[in-house]
Order: structure tokens, then sequence, then C-alpha cells
């Protein structure tokens, strides 16, 4: 919902009560968590350290869900300032643990996230390959907000490639998908992708 502060306070509180109980499997997944919110809140150094301090108990845990987890928020950072090389690596890394587990939920963001680093970096085939590759996942297990996001990247694929059509057919299939589950920050970002076509057509 948006209320950062509030989230802070009630994992702040977890994390200090996991750490009395010496419970690292907790204190791991709530570290991820805070990073998550400060990185959020924009702050980037924080949250780092929340998160890279959460891999490092995860791995010494051998928890290889939590690791994949903590990689990829790593790499979401690592993208959302434009480090794209250390984006990709993030999310190979956690890709291949992902892979190792069979967790297809994990595997489809993965790719969805190395295809979103593909799209900025002008590679739009390798992009559609690995949004398609991720959607194609997300519907086999019925994941109706990952298909919302692969179609979302899909058109904004499309829009780069210049392919306007396809790029405003598949932002319109998003936006229904995103009405329908009455996801609004999503639906305010289809409106605004088919906003910025219209311009420019």
């Amino acid at each position: 919902q948006g209320d950062y502060p509030s989230a802070l306070v009630w994992l702040e509180q977890a994390r200090d009560s996991f750490s009395a109980l010496d419970d690292r499997a907790g204190l791991t997944l709530t570290l991820i968590e805070i990073g998550r919110v400060r990185f959020q809140q924009g702050e980037y150094p924080s949250a780092r350290r929340e998160l890279e301090t959460s891999l490092e108990l995860a791995r010494g845990l051998s928890d290889t869900p939590a690791a994949a987890l903590a990689l990829n928020n790593l790499g979401i950072m690592a993208t959302d300032q434009g480090d794209y090389e250390t984006a990709r690596a993030l999310y190979e890394e956690s890709l291949a643990l992902r892979r190792e587990m069979g967790d297809k939920r994990g595997i489809s963001g993965s790719l969805n996230n190395l295809g979103i680093v593909a799209n900025r970096q002008g590679d739009y085939a390798t992009a559609r390959a690995l949004h398609e590759e991720s959607m194609a996942l997300r519907r086999e297990i019925g994941d109706k907000w990952g298909i919302s996001s692969s179609l979302f990247n899909l058109g904004n694929v499309a829009h780069n490639q210049g392919d306007y059509a396809s790029a405003r057919a598949l932002h319109e299939e998003s936006l229904t998908l995103n009405r329908e589950m009455g996801d609004r920050s999503s639906v305010a970002g289809s409106l605004n992708n088919l906003g910025n076509l219209a311009i420019e057509q």
C-alpha cells in the first residue's frame, strides 16, 4: 500500500525479535524485506547493506530460496541505478539457483528481469525472447499478475522497435488484466504507455 514508514516499524520489530531468538532464517527473510522497503524509499546504501547481509546469512544457512531472492532484489536495485552489467550478473546467479530448485515462478521472474536489462541496453531480440520465455512459464502456472507484467514488458520492446500496432495490443491486454485484478499502479503504467504511443503516432 506504499506505507513504507509503517512497514519499517513492523519489520524492524521482527528483525529485533529474530535476532534475540537467534533465528537466522527468520532474520534473513526480514532483512530482505527491510532492504526492499528502503530501496522503495530511495535509500540505496542502507538497502544494499541489508540485502548483502541477508545474502551472506542465506549462503551460510544454505538457504537457496532466500539467496535467490536477495540476489534478485540486488539486481533490481542495480537496474534502477543503470548498472546493467552488475544487474545481469546478479539476475543470472539468481536464475541458476531457481533453475536448480525447479522454482517456475522464480525462474519466470529472473527471465523477466533479464529481459528488462536487455531492452534497456537496446538488445531487443534478446529482450523479446526472454520475456516470451517468462510469459510461457507464467501462463503454465496461472500467474495472472506475472502474465500482465510480461505483456507490459513485451509492449515496451515492441514500442522501442517501432512496432506500434503490436505495442498497443500488448499494453491493452495488460491493461485489461490489471483492471480485472484491481492493480491501480499497473493500470496507471499501462495507460501511461498507451498515451506515449498515441503521442508518437
